[in-house]
C-alpha cells in the first residue's frame, strides 16, 4: 500500500525559474518527473524556503528541495547521489558605490551583506562572517536584497545564481540594472533535494527519487 500513498514534498516558493510562487518552474518539473519515472504519486507543497527548511530539520517533512551542503545539516538530513542543478554564489554591488571589490580579499572589514534567511551558503561566505569581514543582513528573497543595494542600503548582496537564474535575469527580474552589478562569482557548489533524516518515509522516497 506504501507504493501508491502520494508523498509531499516541499518546494521553494521565490527559486527564479527554478520555482515560482505558483508551483511551476523547471526544479519543479525534474523532482516530479524523477518521481514518475518510479510511478510514485508526488505532492509539491509550496512554502518559503524557511519554512520548508525548518520542516525537513524537524522531521515534520520528508524532504524539500533545493538544498546546499552546510555543517548545520549533519546527522539531519540526507541529500540525493546527483544534485538537481549547480550554482555560484554571485556578489552583486552598486554600480555608483565608492566600494570596489573584485573579490572576497578586497572587502572592507564589517562589509554588510545582503543574504537570505535559511539560505545554505558556501564555506567561504561563512569563513568571511567568522572573521567579522562580513556582517550578514537577512531578508526572505534576493529580489528583496538587490533593492536594498540599489537604494544604497546595503554594501553587497550574495545571490546563488546558475545557467538559468542568471546574475542577469536575478537583476532584470529585480528591476535594478541601471544602478548593480556583479562584482565576481566566490564558489560553485550543487543544489539537491534533501531528505530528513528522522522521518519514517526517508528511505522510501530517497529510494523513489
Amino acid at each position: 500500500a506504501s507504493d501508491v500513498q502520494t508523498l509531499e514534498i516541499y518546494a521553494e516558493d521565490e527559486a527564479g525559474p527554478w520555482g515560482q510562487p505558483d508551483g511551476s518552474g523547471c526544479g519543479n518539473d525534474i523532482v516530479k518527473e524523477a518521481y514518475a519515472a518510479a510511478d510514485q504519486p508526488v505532492t509539491l507543497i509550496v512554502v518559503p524556503y524557511v519554512r520548508a527548511k525548518k520542516l525537513v530539520l524537524s522531521g515534520k517533512a520528508v524532504a524539500c528541495f533545493g538544498m546546499a551542503w552546510e555543517p548545520e545539516l549533519e546527522g539531519k538530513v540526507v541529500f540525493a547521489d546527483q544534485p538537481l542543478y549547480t550554482n555560484a554564489a554571485v556578489i552583486f554591488r552598486q554600480i555608483s558605490s565608492p566600494l570596489r571589490f573584485k573579490d572576497a580579499s578586497h572587502f572592507p572589514k564589517g562589509l554588510r551583506l545582503g543574504t537570505v534567511q535559511g539560505y545554505e551558503y558556501p564555506a567561504s561566505v561563512h569563513e568571511l562572517i567568522a572573521q567579522r569581514r562580513i556582517v550578514p543582513v537577512p531578508s526572505s528573497s534576493e529580489h528583496i536584497n538587490l533593492k536594498i543595494l540599489a537604494a544604497g542600503r546595503l554594501d553587497a548582496v550574495v545571490c546563488m545564481a546558475d545557467s538559468l537564474k542568471s546574475a542577469n535575469y536575478l537583476l532584470s527580474q529585480a528591476g535594478v540594472e541601471d544602478r548593480v552589478s556583479q562584482a565576481f562569482i566566490m564558489d560553485r557548489s550543487g543544489t539537491y533535494i534533501g531528505f530528513s533524516v528522522s522521518h519514517p518515509q526517508k528511505d522510501f522516497a530517497l529510494k523513489k527519487f
